[in-house]
């Protein structure tokens, strides 16, 4: 019989522990997982640095003694010196929380709302102040009901505080809302001398957009072909944009690339989604595998953002037909909290 670990007993546990542990403490369901990876390791260092998040988000502190006991009480059959380990790992990442000063959110008034199509809806801003990101980062925002999502911004940070974000579901932004907005994250690692190839699939196309536009600056842009994906047609909501876009840069080309070459009746496809003359006619199938067909892009920077199976699956594709891994950055959808990683699976 394997041995079980405190991490797997609590695990196993989940909703009582939560219950024993934070009762009805506010966003008592991520502490509890919070805390679960912590018994499994030590992640006081993980905690401090997102100390200032963690308390933007309303949590300052958390009962040390009745988490301990709680853990004491669902691995009571499992070695004293385990138990022991796990409660030190949790208290030294509760403290690392302990009296954090919140980051810095800044309000946002909502100008905009538009529906580019039935799953895809651009969002304008305007913020009371000049925003902190740099082109091709994500940003957490919250909105007036406490909920916290990530979003790249489409736009270059700037002084006014405009912001733009693309959204792929269902939104809830009303004209007049107040969101707010936090620093910049994450990012894409490339070489500024290199040329570029840039694979936006979907809404992942905001992250690469803010870098196109940043390249409107340089005196002497690199070559770039950017790769627009979607799953219809209809759902290439930035396509009329970028032909603007591009019939100004002659060192830019766009190709769009679509799952599916007709519409389902549902998509809701405006006229942003029309590909006006001149634009290369959309390629058929998954966008990685389509590039790869044009050979291995060694000689570029590849650029890579949306839902994470897409990404995955253009990685994959790029790298069998030998670009260097290397030479590949890639941002998905999935934030995934900074306690889960690979070493924190239980």
């Amino acid at each position: 019989m394997s041995h079980v670990t405190v991490a797997q007993r609590l695990a196993e546990h989940r909703e009582a522990f939560r219950t024993a542990a934070f009762g009805h403490q506010p966003h008592a369901s991520l502490l509890c997982d919070a805390t679960i990876a912590a018994s499994n390791q030590d992640l006081e260092q993980e905690f401090r640095a997102n100390a200032p998040a963690i308390a933007a988000a309303g949590v300052r502190q958390v009962d040390a003694e009745r988490i301990s006991a709680a853990i004491r009480e669902f691995c009571q059959d499992l070695p004293f010196s385990e138990v022991l380990e796990a409660e030190r790992h949790v208290r030294a990442a509760a403290k690392a929380i302990e009296h954090a000063e919140p980051e810095t959110l800044i309000s946002a008034r909502v100008l905009h709302v538009e529906r580019r199509a039935r799953r895809v809806s651009v969002i304008r801003l305007l913020a009371d102040q000049p925003l902190r990101y740099a082109s091709g980062q994500y940003v957490p925002v919250s909105d007036h009901f406490g909920s916290r999502r990530y979003f790249f911004p489409a736009i270059p940070a700037n002084e006014s505080g405009q912001v733009e974000f693309h959204i792929f579901g269902e939104t809830t932004a009303r004209l007049g809302d107040r969101w707010l907005i936090g620093e910049g994250r994450g990012g894409f690692r490339f070489d500024p001398n290199r040329d570029n190839l840039l694979i936006a699939h979907s809404t992942g196309f905001a992250a690469l957009r803010s870098l196109l536009l940043e390249l409107f600056s340089q005196p002497d842009p690199p070559r770039t072909h950017l790769a627009f994906a979607a799953e219809y047609p209809g759902e290439l909501y930035e396509l009329a944009s970028l032909w603007q876009i591009a019939s100004a840069a002659p060192w830019l080309i766009v190709m769009p690339i679509v799952s599916n070459p007709v519409d389902e009746w549902w998509v809701g496809a405006t006229s942003h989604s029309k590909p006006p003359r001149g634009l290369h006619l959309p390629q058929h199938g998954q966008a990685g595998e389509v590039l790869a067909g044009f050979g291995s892009w060694g000689d570029r920077n590849i650029l890579i953002a949306g839902p994470q199976e897409q990404v995955q699956q253009s990685r994959a594709a790029l790298i069998q037909v030998g670009a260097p891994p290397a030479q590949i950055s890639s941002q998905d959808f999935t934030f995934r909290p900074f306690w889960r990683s690979s070493a924190t699976e239980f």
